[in-house]
């Protein structure tokens, strides 16, 4: 059975891993590198220990992995790169689209050069992550003055390396995981505002300052100035971990069924399955 799995992040590889072990020919493609996603918060640890990475077939490939939480790029290099080479990976190669082929797929991948070429397949696997990184307003929609401060570099999206921040007063907007860890690793050493809905209590020893919701963003020669809760006051980085939001170009002309209360997206096709952040 002719396989397909969509990104090489730990939920992609460990679903090549267990095709392999299943006997069934399988190509890994991933848009950018190899853990494209972990890669974008290298620097930081995660928000899971060790034991949510790993799944079975990939510790029957490399062992148990170590305790605690890992950094991203202890990730990439102690788990991710071990099971893709174990794997047939193709880096920098998008899906563009998927159709139904008889009882299978008919694919279109595209390289970084622009070429593209068609692949059939009799499975699919889409573990491709949950995207891009949501606006930070009520319901993802942009708040005013949003999108001038990310083009400034005032605003940035997802974790980042903490080392990469400017001198100043720091905010954290969202209530992703990823905001936790972040303001975890800052707030010993810097000034820290929060906004978001559900504070983590597990970090209230911290010194940070919290706030309401966002409302909007304004200019400021030193950096950002933030309006939120009927509050206004300045920062020089504002970094949003607000959630991400699913690419879901590739699989438009598939039958989608009908999603659940809790917004899960299925395929009505029993050989197209959603993996990990996908399926949620």
């Amino acid at each position: 059975m002719r396989t397909l799995v969509i990104g090489a992040g730990p939920v992609g590889l460990e679903a090549a891993t267990a095709a392999g072990y299943e006997g069934w020919p399988t190509l890994v493609v991933e848009a950018g590198r190899v853990g494209a996603g972990i890669r974008t918060w290298a620097a930081n640890r995660g928000w899971s220990m060790w034991d949510h990475w790993a799944g079975p077939a990939g510790r029957r490939a490399l062992g148990d992995p170590p305790p605690g939480r890992p950094r991203g790029r202890e990730l990439i290099a102690e788990w991710l790169a071990p099971l893709a080479a174990r794997c047939d990976v193709e880096e920098l190669t998008r899906v563009i689209a998927i159709g139904l082929a008889g009882t299978g797929f008919q694919v279109v991948l595209e390289t970084a050069d622009g070429e593209r070429r068609f692949e059939p397949f009799d499975q699919v696997f889409d573990a491709a992550g949950p995207g891009s990184w949501t606006p930070v307003g009520p319901g993802g929609v942009p708040v005013p003055s949003e999108n001038r401060a990310a083009s400034a570099g005032r605003l940035r999206y997802g974790p980042v390396d903490p080392e990469d921040l400017p001198p100043g007063e720091i905010l954290v907007l969202g209530d992703h995981p990823a905001a936790a860890v972040l303001l975890a690793e800052i707030a010993a050493v810097r000034v820290v505002h929060w906004c978001g809905t559900n504070w983590p209590t597990h970090l209230d020893p911290l010194p940070v300052y919290r706030h309401g919701p966002i409302e909007r963003f304004g200019r400021s020669s030193e950096g950002l100035v933030v309006f939120a809760g009927g509050e206004r006051f300045h920062v020089a980085q504002a970094v949003a971990c607000t959630g991400q939001q699913r690419d879901l170009s590739w699989i438009r002309s598939l039958p989608w069924s009908c999603r659940t209360p809790d917004e899960r997206l299925e395929i009505a096709h029993p050989h197209y399955h959603l993996l990990g952040a996908r399926s949620r």
